[in-house]
């Protein structure tokens, strides 16, 4: 694929700031109109990320792209990207007017003109009626649309967002999160968007990008990281797992078979992209909650461990277990009420395929 169907291209940039390494050595590439999030815990180097790619910090090493023009050098305004702060940054003294043409005025767009495209981009959000309000009248959910619409009327080739919903409460974060995914895919633009909640990620997002010290561990749509993670980290990082350290007792194409002393045997199903690339004897094998079944009947399935329930809480739709097996916990997920008591022995099992093995 050539550098032109990219909007935004990182070659092994780093980013120093006295002896602490914020950004090292990374690599990353942005398809035209992707909703890219960058996810990692505080201080994994993801906000850094994003202000290099603003042009709001400037790389130690490496090479920075915007629509296949070397931006390296060039400071923000040339730069065809803004940027949503974390705090909004509005002006409080303005209306909603003028806040959001701010950037139209400066370019010396008439006022007839301004008006007419902030009326068009509060139509597109669902706010034609703030027009005239000061922004200190206005909720979380809609200051954070006049945020973005501020940012999109300068008609960015990529916009960025950092913790754009970090400051709204759950309720009004998950519904922002529905409208941002649903106004990137009208407008066609590229977002790459930073955020510490995985959930938002996996909401928004077409690709999830996981940092971690300043690192790119994984690259990859949602599900593919959800479920094939390349590491530990990303494994745990990404929603609940349980991960068991086996030793591989036999591997072929079409199943692998591992070991751990104290549980048992159990088989893996590998896809066509799993290898164990450097023949690794030891590895984690990662079971999802979710995929972990109460079963009666030990004939139909091949990875079963028998425990005893040690704790069970009920979320309404769903029942969390742990189940404790010899020393090792494992958590599991089944829809709606529990049938069993905290202390029953059970057994519980997952098939091959919904289990993943990682170094």
């Amino acid at each position: 694929m050539s550098q032109q169907e990219y909007d935004v291209v990182l070659d092994q940039v780093s980013k120093n700031f006295g002896n602490i390494v914020a950004v090292d050595n990374v690599s990353l590439k942005v398809r035209k109109g992707t909703f890219l999030t960058i996810l990692g815990p505080s201080g994994c180097g993801k906000t850094t990320t994003l202000r290099l790619i603003g042009g709001f910090e400037s790389p130690a090493r490496g090479r920075i792209f915007i629509k296949g023009q070397d931006v390296t050098d060039i400071p923000p305004y040339k730069r065809e990207t803004n940027l949503v702060f974390q705090d909004l940054a509005l002006f409080p003294h303005m209306n909603v007017l003028n806040n959001i043409g701010f950037g139209l005025r400066m370019k010396s767009v008439s006022k007839r003109q301004v008006k007419e495209k902030v009326q068009e981009m509060l139509e597109m959000v669902e706010l034609p009626n703030v027009t005239y309000r000061k922004t200190n009248q206005l909720s979380g959910g809609q200051r954070q649309r006049v945020a973005l619409c501020r940012a999109l009327i300068m008609e960015p080739a990529v916009l960025l967002l950092d913790e754009p919903l970090g400051a709204l409460d759950a309720k009004i974060r998950k519904q922002m999160q529905t409208e941002l995914k649903n106004l990137q895919m009208r407008l066609g633009r590229t977002f790459i968007s930073v955020t510490h909640d995985q959930e938002e990620a996996m909401t928004m997002s077409d690709e999830i990008a996981i940092m971690n010290n300043g690192r790119i561990e994984q690259v990859g749509a949602p599900h593919s990281v959800y479920e094939r993670p390349v590491s530990r980290f990303v494994a745990n990082f990404l929603g609940d797992c349980n991960l068991i350290d086996v030793e591989i007792v036999e591997s072929k194409p079409e199943q692998v078979v591992v070991r751990e002393p104290r549980l048992g045997t159990f088989f893996f199903h590998p896809d066509r992209n799993w290898q164990n690339k450097d023949g690794q004897g030891h590895m984690s094998m990662m079971i999802r909650p979710e995929n972990i079944t109460i079963v009666q009947n030990h004939r139909n399935f091949e990875n079963i461990i028998i425990g005893v329930i040690e704790t069970l809480a009920f979320k309404g739709s769903t029942t969390e277990y742990v189940v404790k097996a010899d020393s090792t916990e494992i958590k599991l997920q089944i829809q709606g009420r529990s049938q069993f008591r905290q202390g029953d022995h059970v057994s519980i099992a997952w098939k091959p395929e919904d289990c993943y093995l990682i170094p």
